[in-house]
């Protein structure tokens, strides 16, 4: 099948992504090969996922937590994926034989410019996600200089999302990843100095290959932990593997309630949501959290790991947990209507 999609990618593939006119980007479907105007008329881009440059071969492993994710949450929905690269799709297809058959509802946009009209044709200020790949210089032995590409394409993104956030357009999540720890020094730019306990670190929105590879030294004396980093990455969808999900406590029944003094809301304190969910054994690690900043419209999202036993939870947040089994809770979300974000 790849190199029947190779063969017929070759002939209608174009070098910068845009037809002979230059005015129309293209789009090839991954699976079969075809070739499409990306038409605004007729594509309203909206919610989609946007990959830059991966590497091929670890298109799996981007796509696999995506597509488990598809299964458990009603709410993450059925969506495109664009994956913008350099390098043509017939180039790699060899290099997409394990992976071809999960990229069903996967576009190859081929282009070598990353400008502010590449960002509105594919529309990244209506994006779910954006995922920046570090790129890697061959010609290069410097860490640093191999994360150029993906932190100079970072800076850009994040300048164009700002402006359109400012039109009205909501928070799209970026995340970058970094081959040197070194190259974290960008998250200067965005007001902190921090680096590994920088806010941008803790959600998730820069990942260096560094941390990985510091627990995988560490499971020489636990050999357990390869198994919950497994679980964090969602390598596996059988049922029965551990695998990490995120519960909304709204969804949460059958676990104790408590009034605040100050505004009379309702919280649970992180010990009852521990006793809860060992019942059913399924193990809570952390809390995830959004919230907007007091002196601006900006929503910063957390990760509160390894809470207090008196934390409170709020309604609004999510509980991340490790289970082999989708919990009981999470399947009530399927079950209900998409709640409008507050």
């Amino acid at each position: 099948k790849c190199e029947h999609v190779a063969n017929k990618a070759s002939k209608v593939e174009f070098e910068d992504g845009y037809d002979n006119s230059g005015l129309h980007l293209c789009r090839i479907k991954v699976t079969t090969g075809e070739l499409e105007v990306l038409d605004d008329s007729r594509h309203r881009l909206s919610r989609h996922i946007v990959i830059f440059d991966p590497h091929p071969e670890n298109i799996l492993y981007l796509l696999k937590p995506i597509l488990r994710r598809r299964k458990v949450l009603k709410e993450y929905g059925p969506c495109l994926i664009y994956i913008v690269h350099t390098i043509r799709l017939s180039a790699v297809c060899k290099q997409l034989a394990s992976s071809i058959h999960h990229m069903e509802d996967v576009y190859w946009i081929c282009n070598q410019v990353r400008s502010r009209t590449l960002f509105k044709r594919i529309r990244l200020h209506k994006a779910k996600n954006i995922i920046i790949c570090e790129q890697g210089l061959s010609t290069t032995r410097d860490e640093m200089l191999k994360d150029a590409p993906a932190i100079f394409l970072t800076v850009r993104v994040r300048d164009y999302l700002d402006k359109m956030q400012k039109k009205g357009f909501k928070h799209v999540p970026v995340i970058t990843e970094v081959r040197s720890e070194n190259s974290m020094a960008i998250l200067q730019f965005w007001g902190d100095n921090r680096k590994f306990t920088h806010p941008m670190t803790a959600e998730g929105s820069v990942v260096t290959k560094k941390f990985m590879q510091l627990l995988l030294m560490q499971s020489q004396d636990n050999p357990f932990l390869v198994d919950v980093m497994n679980a964090f990455m969602l390598t596996s969808s059988r049922e029965g593997e551990v695998q990490v999900y995120g519960v909304p406590v709204r969804y949460i029944e059958n676990v104790k309630r408590e009034r605040t003094s100050t505004n009379g809301g309702r919280i649970i304190k992180w010990r009852s949501l521990v006793e809860y969910f060992l019942l059913s054994q399924s193990i809570p690690i952390s809390i995830y959290r959004s919230r907007r900043e007091e002196t601006s419209d900006a929503i910063r999202n957390y990760v509160i790991s390894h809470p207090c036993p008196d934390f409170a939870v709020h309604e609004c947040d999510m509980v991340t947990v490790l289970s082999s089994t989708v919990p009981e809770d999470l399947k009530r979300v399927r079950k209900s209507p998409p709640q409008r974000p507050r």
